[in-house]
């Protein structure tokens, strides 16, 4: 999920929002939903067990939340509730043979009992400390509290020990497809199938802002150079992630690294991706841009100054703006992610000579 910058030729056409027809196979060639596992590739036990793990639809139980107490009526922290009373629900009922197949499958690493070494080789990169193995109850309990839960990897394992415990030998795939979650008309249709490849966007000198959280699709016109695109987005409130909607520079220095995810977190802090792309890019000097208005004589300026480089004597937010302010520019500062910081405003053509001059 994403936002990418593709070179496309400048009469390129293409609608906005819509998949690329080189990005998915035709309908005719896509294969067919295996209907009794739902798509899902996985057998009708599995399945059974996978909702009552999450217990999401909850139906004829007793459950609620207590705010502001841990268990033991303390006041809690993350998350500041606790699940009281009865639920058919098992992801914090573990048994100790589902905890050490999740173990088993590299998880649980606040525990410590693998260390990723990326140095090793493929095969040998988790090795197994001496840490002491959790158990049930200690897991079960941690989990309570921590924020995201178990996730589908977790899960996944946990379901296929408790199988293997309660019904063994019986598979977890889908007996109709095999765990495919497809199935095709013929022999014919499954070699098309698997001769598709992928064909990207012809190539060009304009630029073209793309959407990735689907297959990819366009969001914006072509463009002949990165700071019309840029404006357009800016003018166009173009979204990055969410709601967010990034400034002028922002956009233009993901422009020029040509790609952000959907968003970043940073010690817990999670912002848009652009912003942190942007912020980046400026690392070593600030991003400053100068546009026209529709204003005649008016010119709209914005410098994004990375928290790295705003203590250094050459580039800092501090000395601009006030040099901004002792030559009659009025400027606003805002705070981007990752700690950085944009200082925009605008000025007429002869302090835009003057902002050349000493910035540019």
């Amino acid at each position: 999920m994403s936002r990418e910058v593709y070179r496309v030729p400048l009469d390129f056409r293409w609608p906005h929002r819509k998949v690329w027809k080189g990005f998915r196979r035709s309908e005719e060639n896509e294969a067919l939903r295996c209907d009794p596992c739902e798509g899902m590739g996985s057998s009708d036990r599995y399945r059974e067990l996978e909702r009552s793990f999450y217990d999401n639809e909850n139906h004829g139980v007793t459950w609620w939340y207590d705010y502001g107490v841990d268990p033991q009526g303390n006041p809690a922290e993350n998350p500041p509730w606790r699940v009281i009373g009865t639920t058919t629900r098992w992801m914090y009922d573990l048994t100790q043979d589902e905890v050490d197949a999740i173990i088993q499958s590299k998880r649980l690493s606040r525990y410590g009992i693998y260390q990723f070494t990326p140095s090793n080789p493929p095969d040998e990169q988790y090795v197994r400390t001496d840490r002491p193995w959790p158990t049930a109850a200690q897991v079960n309990h941690d989990m309570l509290y921590d924020t995201m839960g178990h996730d589908g990897v977790n899960t996944h394992a946990a379901i296929k020990a408790r199988m293997a415990r309660l019904y063994p030998g019986e598979s977890h795939l889908c007996p109709h497809c095999g765990g495919e979650g497809i199935h095709f008309r013929d022999d014919a249709h499954r070699a098309a199938y698997d001769a598709w490849e992928m064909e990207a966007p012809p190539e060009g000198e304009g630029w073209q802002m793309w959407e990735t959280t689907t297959e990819g699709s366009p969001i914006s016109p072509v463009l002949p150079t990165p700071e019309k695109l840029a404006a357009w987005l800016y003018d166009n409130d173009a979204t990055s992630f969410g709601s967010q909607t990034p400034t002028y520079a922002g956009w233009l220095g993901m422009i020029r690294c040509g790609h952000a995810p959907s968003m970043v977190a940073v010690d817990g802090v999670v912002s848009s991706g652009v912003d942190h792309v942007a912020a980046s890019e400026a690392r070593l000097k600030p991003i400053i841009t100068l546009r026209p208005t529709k204003v005649p004589d008016v010119i709209a300026y914005e410098a994004i100054f990375d928290a790295l480089v705003q203590d250094t004597e050459q580039y800092n937010p501090k000395d601009f703006a006030e040099w901004c302010r002792d030559n009659g520019m009025a400027c606003k500062a805002d705070f981007l992610a990752g700690g950085a910081v944009s200082i925009s405003g605008e000025v007429n053509a002869t302090q835009a000579t003057a902002f050349k001059l000493r910035w540019l």
